[in-house]
């Protein structure tokens, strides 16, 4: 499973994917690691199962980069110019389509 993170102000647009591309989950949750940590335990994702957090630089992507590595996720912070690149094919720019995104770009 990947799990592609779009923090905005203080809510996080959260997407699960499966290694099979099949959305397992999508939602929201404050933009806090011991939130989204807990908004993906209460969805059930099995957390062992995940093999990747993605999230785009900004300011508070260090907080939580750091706050969710110590909660045991393995996370990767993409550059801001990186994330616009792949992004930008998208169609509707949407905080969920998003994290959509920066969750398919750490499956790859």
């Amino acid at each position: 499973m990947h799990v592609g993170l779009d923090i905005y102000q203080s809510k996080t647009a959260i997407f699960v994917v499966s290694d099979k591309e099949n959305t397992v989950v999508e939602g929201n949750a404050l933009a806090l690691p011991t939130d989204i940590h807990h908004w993906l335990e209460t969805k059930q994702v099995d957390l062992a199962a995940i093999k990747g957090v993605c999230l785009e630089a900004g300011a508070l992507s260090s907080f939580v980069n750091k706050g969710l590595e110590q909660l045991g996720l393995p996370v990767v912070c993409v550059e801001t110019y990186q994330a616009h690149q792949f992004l930008k094919s998208q169609r509707n720019k949407t905080d969920k389509n998003d994290a959509r995104g920066l969750a398919r770009a750490v499956q790859r």
